[in-house]
């Protein structure tokens, strides 16, 4: 577990400077890029926003190469943010679900005076504190949290990611982690069994070999053996099982509610191993669409239990991030970050 100490203090930011920034949100099957005009006292604002399918570029230097096209000359950012999903390790990130790999120095070489790699949950804890009420939607526990506590922030897409966020010197500071590789710990007979025959075709049963949108499918195809039903070849997306559990499909059905338990079981680990007291909050790309079967009693009684911690667990808040940009305004704190130090050295 490393500390990103992108976020150090600075001294009062300067009212009225800004600059532009081009930010992104970089995950196994989309990037999303936005051109945010950053302030030293206004939140980050999106003046220009796009999607792009991952698979329909070689790089990400492509992808913002397009980008950079539609622009004007007056709105050329100076700064690049990526949030990638995958390890960044000095400087360069390989992506777990996606076979790009990005340097700084190669987005720099794009023409930006500044580039900075961080990881996509560290963007996303980063943008928690300043999200509202209306962005977000409670799974049970209380309504606030402990004041200053440590957050977690954890979620399901293309992989399984989650991050931490610690307050140092009244500024937050986030530590990145890569506990969708922890090992899958089966809860009850069932599970135990769902491990089993996971076994037989990956050597490593991992969280996210479970709890991500190919996991729903791997949930699917081992719950077919284990309940004696034939694999129905249209369940090849974690959409197409939602769809069918919907319409009531046995086997989807059952794949859907274990994917919501296993998801209680696993935050709740993540909040004892961070000591999460300030809340744990569920982002990613599959989390908001499931929010309703989440809000059932399984997915909180999954995340209290926890023997003589139960206690400790249930003063603890859980809630969805329902808004799918947050990453990016996340990433363009850490370039407003970066422009306050420059502010300063100007004055």
């Amino acid at each position: 577990m490393t500390l990103d100490r992108s976020l150090r203090p600075a001294n009062a930011p300067y009212r009225g400077a800004t600059a532009l920034a081009l930010v992104g949100d970089i995950g196994g099957t989309n990037a999303r890029l936005a051109l945010m005009e950053i302030s030293a006292s206004q939140k980050p604002r999106a003046l220009r926003e796009n999607t792009f399918r991952c698979a329909d570029f070689p790089s990400l230097e492509d992808v913002i190469r397009e980008f950079l096209a539609g622009l004007g000359k007056s709105d050329r950012p100076t700064t690049v943010v990526a949030a990638a999903a995958g390890p960044i390790v000095d400087g360069a990130v390989a992506f777990t679900n996606l076979n790009w790999q990005v340097t700084e120095s190669n987005l720099v070489a794009l023409g930006f005076g500044h580039a900075r790699l961080i990881n996509d949950f560290v963007a996303l804890a980063l943008a928690v504190p300043s999200l509202t009420d209306g962005d977000l939607c409670s799974l049970g526990g209380p309504a606030a949290a402990t004041a200053d506590g440590v957050i977690a922030v954890m979620g399901a897409g293309t992989g399984f990611g989650a991050t931490g966020l610690i307050t140092d010197h009244m500024r937050p500071v986030p530590f990145a982690t890569e506990s969708g590789h922890m090992s899958f710990s089966p809860f009850d007979p069932l599970e135990i069994e769902i491990l089993r025959v996971l076994s037989e075709r990956f050597t490593h049963v991992s969280v996210e070999t479970v709890l991500s949108g190919p996991g729903l499918i791997n949930l699917y195809r081992a719950l077919s053996a284990i309940m004696g039903e034939p694999v129905d070849p249209a369940m090849d997306s974690a959409a197409a099982i939602v769809a069918a559990a919907d319409a009531g499909g046995r086997v989807a059905g059952e794949a859907v509610e274990r994917f919501c338990l296993i998801f209680g079981t696993v935050a709740g680990n993540l909040a004892l191993a961070f000591g999460a007291r300030g809340g744990v909050f569920l982002a990613g790309g599959i989390a908001p669409k499931l929010v309703a079967r989440l809000s059932q009693p399984g997915f909180r009684q999954r995340f209290e239990m926890k023997g003589p911690m139960t206690d400790y667990l249930r003063q603890i808040p859980t809630k969805v991030v329902m808004r799918d940009d947050a990453a990016l305004f996340g990433a363009a704190r850490v370039a407003a970050e970066f422009h306050k130090f420059q502010w300063l050295a100007a004055k």
